[in-house]
């Protein structure tokens, strides 16, 4: 392989260039530069025969970036959030090599070779306007398609931790070629990053300043199975504030489960009013649990918030049974009494150990889960650093800005 990235080969026999003339030339030095062979070869490299191709071609790597501009709403019952994303795709261009600013702006990139990109999370209110860059450097070319993409995003979000959530915000980019015909891998020379100063939803969230490239296979499904193609999945993360769930659903939700302790003041004698009362909180306890459920999608999990709402409920159901069983100990008024007192306290302890369990549990997994972001975010910084690092090499990048644009939809 050459400075430029071509393939150069010597061999002795014979060959056909691609041009379709024959080289009978002896120990024959020969040049091919990526995409000029064809994907597919039925001959063998070293089978001896006349006419034969030379090795596989790697593949080409498509280097992406991401920069999220603007994020903004959250939407937790949809499954959504809204963003302005600026996408960069590089790949490396040979038939540009060398070429002056003049002939790049006459250059059909409608004839040139592409990747395909697209983005499969988009939900819909799509605006996007493409455009196409060169950038050179020593004489090699690689071709820039940058894309501004505004509106919304399909997210899966996993709601187990509700209200203590962590979201990833994540965009899903994969190519019509498949796998055996381009790879795309994360940037090495500029880094993705999210743009924390714009991000509408700030009561709510608390965005973090890093951008994870994972890159991934996926399969489509009117195609053949053996058929893959490659895919990125860009990604930043978000804290939810739970402030106002703590304060405005668990913290009056443990009022109401409490007071359900101060109908053992009614003297047993008179269950009717004790199980009056009673009812009278579960029914209050079922209207926040459905308070609770207009926050969140339909799914077939619980969450923080649901278990917490429905083991209170629980509680408040024990306290109802327990009026309702002690009516039938009333031929003993001593024994009864001290019975009622001893399901007091025993009621009222499991009802502060749940509390504590739920606040120690809560927190603890919270500060888990935030570790690993933490973990994540400093590899983003030292990467970071590392492409800073490189900086007084990037200066001899000479950037030549291309003329024709392609745009779909308004900005």
């Amino acid at each position: 392989m050459d400075d430029e990235g071509n393939i150069v080969n010597t061999r002795q026999s014979s060959y056909t260039l691609p041009n379709g003339d024959r080289d009978t030339t002896p120990d024959t030095e020969f040049t091919v530069a990526p995409g000029q062979w064809p994907e597919a070869c039925p001959e063998v490299w070293d089978s001896g025969e006349d006419n034969h191709c030379p090795p596989p071609i790697p593949q080409p790597q498509v280097y992406i970036r991401v920069v999220f501009l603007k994020i903004g709403e959250i939407d937790t019952m949809k499954e959504q959030f809204s963003a302005d994303v600026f996408i960069q795709a590089r790949w490396r261009e040979p038939s540009l090599d060398h070429s002056t600013e003049r002939n790049v702006d006459d250059v059909n990139w409608t004839e040139r070779w592409n990747p395909k990109l697209l983005i499969q999370n988009v939900a819909s209110d799509q605006k996007q306007s493409v455009w196409f860059d060169v950038q050179f450097n020593e004489g090699q070319a690689f071709v820039l398609e940058k894309r501004r993409l505004k509106g919304w995003f399909t997210e899966n979000l996993e709601l187990e931790a509700f209200p203590f959530d962590i979201q990833h915000l994540s965009l899903m980019i994969t190519s019509d070629l498949s796998s055996k015909e381009v790879t795309l891998v994360e940037d090495d020379l500029e880094l993705s990053s999210v743009n924390r100063l714009s991000f509408i939803d700030e009561q709510e969230w608390e965005m973090r300043n890093f951008v994870e490239l994972l890159p991934q296979v996926t399969k489509r499904e009117y195609s053949s199975a053996k058929h893959e193609f490659p895919s990125v999945l860009v990604r930043c993360c978000a804290f939810r504030r739970p402030g106002f769930f703590i304060w405005n659903i668990l913290c009056v939700m443990c009022l109401i489960s409490s007071l359900s302790f101060s109908t053992f003041s009614v003297d047993q004698t008179k269950p009717q009013n004790r199980l009056q009362l009673s009812f009278t909180l579960v029914l209050t306890g079922v209207a926040f649990k459905f308070v609770a459920t207009q926050s969140l999608p339909k799914i077939p999990y619980l969450t923080y918030l649901d278990r917490y709402i429905l083991i209170s409920m629980c509680i408040m159901y024990f306290v109802c049974i327990w009026h309702a069983v002690i009516t039938r100990f009333q031929f003993n008024d001593s024994l009864s009494r001290s019975m009622d007192f001893w399901a007091f306290v025993g009621l009222v302890g499991f009802f502060v150990c749940f509390q504590l369990f739920f606040i120690f549990t809560a927190r603890v997994n919270s500060a888990r889960r935030r570790m690993g972001v933490y973990d994540a975010e400093e590899k983003y910084r030292m990467k970071a650093d590392e492409l800073q690092g490189i900086d007084a090499n990037k200066k001899r990048w000479k950037l030549v800005r291309g003329k024709t644009k392609f745009r779909v939809g308004v900005m």
